[in-house]
């Protein structure tokens, strides 16, 4: 058999590609307390009721980040674990 050492290579980087698990948002290892919970859901379907628009939307995020005391690098870190684990219901 006379394989070229590129077809090998793909062929050996295809076998071992790893596979991405797609995680929902329950199946994070950390439980939310009750009452937290309840009021998340709450501050969520008053925001949609509102119907608001995108920019709108930014500045209550903006204010959620500043009242969790995050910079920009713990908010680029959060935002590349949400991704990478692709757990958003979207």
């Amino acid at each position: 058999m006379n394989m070229k050492l590129t077809t090998l290579v793909k062929k050996q980087v295809k076998e071992n590609k790893p596979t991405l698990k797609k995680e929902a948002l329950e199946d994070f290892d950390v439980n939310l307390p009750v009452q937290v919970e309840r009021f998340l859901d709450k501050v969520v379907n008053a925001i949609k009721g509102y119907k608001l628009n995108r920019k709108r939307e930014q500045l209550i995020v903006a204010k959620i980040v500043d009242a969790l005391g995050m910079d920009k690098q713990d908010l680029m870190l959060t935002i590349q674990k949400i991704k990478k684990r692709d757990i958003l219901q979207k």
